[in-house]
């Protein structure tokens, strides 16, 4: 049987979480940050700020729930897709369970320019569909101010050398890609 592992990375705000909604509806699907809002909700639910809870303790005990949920689909079998911002530094954790479970890997890098992030994170943040965790540190309206002026200074395209920086080069077991 052919087990594939998708992932879907790229910047926050550039449209992954819709993009996983939408494909491979029998896959199992395991996101990032849907695990890390369900955290940060816990931590304001008790006590209406972060009280000397650090991002980094939210970020590690996130990537713990991850791992663990991505390792305990593929013991399973299932055909998976990820969302997962996608560095370095997480290439050896993939590789050793690519190789661990003989997954093929499709990796999607969702690229979007940088005016059309901001006016998505202006948007998201105004609609209310982001958490108070990903702007508090600035207050709300500071932080829209803030994105607001960087739009004003953005392209509505990025030219071809920009593009060029955001994609990487991954070193990801594909060797036995059948796909």
């Amino acid at each position: 049987m052919i087990k594939n592992l998708v992932i879907i990375t790229g910047s926050s705000g550039s449209g992954k979480s819709k993009i996983i909604k939408y494909l491979y509806k029998d896959y199992k699907k395991i996101s990032v940050n849907s695990i890390k809002e369900k955290i940060f909700n816990k931590y304001y639910e008790k006590k209406d700020i972060l009280n000397g809870v650090s991002k980094k303790n939210i970020t590690n005990k996130t990537l713990n729930i991850f791992w663990n949920s991505l390792e305990e689909e593929m013991q399973n079998n299932n055909n998976c897709m990820i969302e997962y911002p996608f560095g370095k530094w997480s290439v050896n954790k993939f590789n050793k369970l690519i190789s661990k479970y003989n997954y093929n890997v499709i990796l999607v890098i969702v690229y979007v320019s940088k005016y059309n992030l901001l006016n998505r994170r202006i948007s998201r943040i105004e609609r209310g569909e982001r958490h108070r965790g990903h702007y508090d540190f600035m207050g709300k309206e500071k932080y829209l101010n803030f994105l607001k002026d960087k739009l004003k200074k953005s392209k509505k395209i990025d030219d071809i050398e920009t593009k060029k920086k955001y994609i990487k080069n991954y070193d990801l077991d594909l060797k036995n890609k059948k796909i």
